[in-house]
């Protein structure tokens, strides 16, 4: 049975979605959001092609979305095989409302130790990120966006 033309867009492949929006940032309300005590639950796929989920402390860097980890961890060892990724972000002042942001992820090379320093200020009231192991790396991951959606002013209101 044939797809009628409506439809279209909202099957529409990454491949696409990129075409017609490289790269979306985030709108300036998920950035708000994510600049407070924001969780997200970030979805890799581990080798075996089964979905690997992590929460995270959620954060934006340059109108992306942004988490630290350690080299090692599962999440990062899944990203920097396949970068696929999907988040989703609840919104802490407003628990019906969350965020959802697909696409792939880029281990930022510099900033890891000092990103999530600043995330333990955030998170938990401290100047220092007080779990470091002696020897462990933190990085920053970015999630560039393919798609943008859930619930929440971040969202456009449907056309019609």
């Amino acid at each position: 049975m044939a797809r009628s033309s409506n439809s279209r867009d909202g099957c529409a492949s990454a491949i696409e979605r990129t075409m017609r929006n490289p790269m979306p940032q985030l709108p300036d309300s998920a950035r708000e959001m994510l600049r407070g005590k924001a969780y997200a639950h970030v979805v890799t796929r581990s080798a075996g092609g089964r979905p690997q989920i992590t929460m995270v402390w959620a954060d934006e860097i340059d109108g992306h979305l942004a988490f630290n980890t350690s080299r090692g961890r599962v999440k990062l060892r899944n990203i920097e095989r396949d970068p696929q990724i999907a988040v989703t972000v609840q919104d802490p002042r407003d628990p019906q409302q969350y965020l959802v942001v697909q696409g792939h992820a880029e281990v930022l090379p510099e900033g890891g130790p000092e990103h999530i320093d600043r995330l333990a200020v955030r998170f938990l009231g401290l100047d220092h990120y007080p779990y470091l192991q002696p020897g462990e790396e933190r990085v920053t991951v970015r999630v560039v966006a393919d798609r943008i959606s859930g619930a929440g002013p971040w969202v456009p209101a449907p056309r019609g």
